[in-house]
């Protein structure tokens, strides 16, 4: 019985923490990309004028 509950346990953990993974590198992910087409868009607009 109680190695069902650490079992269960672990299971779920294992899911809190890969949705928390895959949520922190989408955010990063986004925030990498943003920036990126930000600085470029800057480098072009300074690059143009």
């Amino acid at each position: 019985m109680l190695t069902d509950k650490l079992i269960c346990i672990r299971f779920i953990l294992y899911f809190i923490l890969r949705y928390i993974s895959i949520y922190f590198i989408l955010m990063l992910w986004d925030y990498v990309v943003e920036n990126c087409l930000l600085f470029s868009c800057k480098l072009n607009c300074n690059w143009v004028n």
